[in-house]
């Protein structure tokens, strides 16, 4: 179960796997932004369900123990439009950053393909990777745009 709070203007994004009796922050991917063993000023922040951009839940059921999501790294969530789409395998436990920029996200045949549209300007472009987010081919018509 996760969830998102305010505190203080700043919104934390704090996760359980205790049905709530303790809560805990996502540690952040490796990154040159700040040292991920100091959780209060460098955790993951993803958005949730609640922010208007975000339609989906984070989790996947067509892929178990995938899990995409768009956030930041650092003491608290970012701005939607200033954030990265990242992926874990291991159902959150772990995290890497798999495109630059806020995208919209999808997961195919159990997680074996991911589909990617960026979700900060309309456009006439998908991504897709078939190993995990490290390569990534696109997809360009005129016959659909997203937005």
């Amino acid at each position: 179960m996760m969830v998102s709070r305010g505190l203080s203007n700043k919104r934390l994004f704090l996760f359980t796997m205790r049905l709530g009796s303790s809560w805990s922050a996502l540690a952040a991917p490796s990154n040159d932004k700040c040292n991920p063993s100091d959780k209060e000023k460098c955790a993951l922040h993803l958005h949730s369900v609640t922010t208007p951009h975000n339609y989906g839940r984070i989790f996947s059921s067509p892929a178990p123990g995938f899990v995409m999501g768009v956030g930041s790294i650092g003491p608290s969530l970012l701005a939607y439009e200033e954030c990265d789409t990242l992926l874990s395998t291991d159902a959150g436990i772990s995290w890497k950053m798999v495109k630059k920029d806020a995208h919209k996200y999808e997961f195919g045949d159990s997680g074996s393909i991911l589909v990617v549209a960026n979700d900060e300007q309309a456009t006439d472009s998908i991504a897709y990777s078939l190993d995990l987010g490290k390569t990534w081919y696109v997809i360009r018509s005129e016959l659909f745009m997203v937005c």
